[in-house]
């Protein structure tokens, strides 16, 4: 603020979690990338190799990009990639969870509970 002090001070902060039962969000996982795999995904990384971009290059090595990668080149065996892609996405999930449960004042709702969120903006963002 020093160097821009016509900008005006931090914007206010509302933070909202979506609390699931793990065996809810683990399914969800699951489901959500078989969606993905139907749906084209691994034509989409292979277009990207196709096009030039380096494996090794960071958004290549996200989750599901990087086992999809393995696979076109020949180095993941198709029957065990949804199942890698689902646990890696799993732990990935579970340090987000660790992470916000620490986050300074943070609300949680109900996963399922999609209204329980809106009215707890509603309230929290009232000027």
């Amino acid at each position: 603020q020093q160097s821009h002090p016509f900008q005006p001070g931090r914007a206010q902060v509302v933070t909202v979690g979506y609390e699931w039962e793990r065996a809810t969000l683990y399914a969800r996982i699951n489901t959500r990338v078989g969606q993905m795999l139907a749906s084209g995904w691994l034509g989409e990384v292979r277009d990207v190799l196709e096009a030039g971009y380096d494996p090794q290059c960071k958004p290549l090595r996200a989750i599901g990009y990087l086992e999809l990668a393995e696979h076109l080149r020949g180095e993941r065996d198709w029957a065990g990639l949804e199942g890698a892609i689902a646990t890696r996405t799993r732990r990935y999930a579970k340090r987000q969870l660790t992470w916000f449960r620490n986050h300074p004042g943070a609300h949680w709702v109900p996963g399922e509970d999609a209204e329980a969120a809106l009215a707890f903006l509603r309230e929290a963002l009232v000027v």
